[in-house]
């Protein structure tokens, strides 16, 4: 296989470096069923507030299966399990290659359709947000929602299930108990699942990032370090310079993001004007994929954007996930 290599041992999946192919990102629409006030997407509920069709998402199937060989496909919005024809779409991609799903997590039968996707042609990443708005609103519930989605074995060894921490400041010492829960059930229990740190982006600045990392001091050393060096590998390059910053990614060469409107996108999160965007919608009859690569760069977007952090090395070496 091109790019699976299966550690049973640590549930791990393996992605097999230099893989050159195309790396999609299909924006299925904003429509979710949380309203966090921090959510990136929220702006874009101001002008419409929907998500693809049928007939947009078979036009987007047969985009994506008309492209060379597929690396990964991530899908994303909005909340998956809102999306009525996602799992319909899914069901139709030919490729063989990576699927990951950015979720919230609240349905969690949702989740385990999703985890029971995975195949070794097709492995699935399920990545869930643990979102500190949904904690405290009713935290019992909400742990006992966790805990029943990090219990949940699921039989299928090409399936991951990553949480995600988000702290947000001195707001994180509010779901402490949330931190800790996640940490004493996943990192020390030796689930066998992955938890990840990211933090709230309200201002984008240094000064925010190293306020989180201050607050990183005030739980319990192990746990602190925990979520310092976690915190410390995504952000690094808030804190210095980025190296690879303008820099053409020399693994993924391929990659577009597929917005709502069938357009085109090469940097979806620092585009700014149409200049970077296809002319024509995929959507279109006489959309032709070569005559619009010589409108947007291909290029991996991961390392350009301002303060993300230094392009992954592990594109380059053994990608897990």
């Amino acid at each position: 296989m091109r790019f699976i290599k299966f550690d049973k041992k640590n549930y791990r999946i393996r992605f097999h470096s230099r893989c050159k192919n195309y790396k999609i990102e299909w924006y299925f629409g904003n429509i979710c069923n949380s309203h966090c006030s921090y959510c990136f997407d929220k702006d874009s509920r101001k002008t419409c507030y929907r998500n693809m069709t049928k007939e947009e998402t078979d036009k987007v199937v047969k985009f994506i299966n008309d492209l060379p060989p597929l690396y990964e496909l991530l899908c994303l919005g909005g909340e998956p399990s809102c999306f009525k024809y996602l799992e319909y779409g899914l069901d139709k991609i030919k490729h063989g290659c990576a699927i990951t799903i950015l979720t919230n997590g609240k349905d969690e039968e949702f989740v385990k359709r999703m985890l029971k996707r995975g195949t070794k042609k097709q492995p699935m990443h399920v990545d869930l947000t643990a979102h500190s708005e949904e904690f405290l609103k009713d935290k019992k519930n909400n742990l006992e929602h966790l805990g029943r989605l990090i219990n949940y074995k699921n039989n299928n060894p090409y399936s991951r299930l990553a949480f995600r921490i988000m702290l947000d400041g001195e707001k994180t010492m509010e779901y402490k108990e949330l931190v800790e829960f996640l940490y004493n059930n996943i990192v020390r229990n030796h689930s066998g699942l992955e938890l990840h740190v990211s933090f709230i982006y309200r201002e984008g600045t240094p000064k925010e990032f190293i306020n989180n990392i201050l607050t990183t001091t005030k739980f319990d050393e192990e746990i602190g370090e925990f979520l310092k060096s976690e915190l410390m590998a995504q952000r690094s390059s808030s804190l210095k310079n980025n190296c690879h910053y303008g820099k053409k990614c020399p693994v993924l060469e391929h990659f577009a993001y597929i917005r709502l409107d069938g357009r085109l996108d090469a940097r979806p999160s620092c585009t700014e004007n149409d200049s970077e965007l296809t002319h024509k919608s995929i959507f279109d009859d006489d959309f032709d994929l070569e005559e619009e690569k010589e409108n947007i760069k291909w290029i991996c977007h991961k390392k350009h954007e301002q303060n993300w952090g230094l392009c992954e090395h592990v594109y380059g070496q053994l990608r897990e996930g």
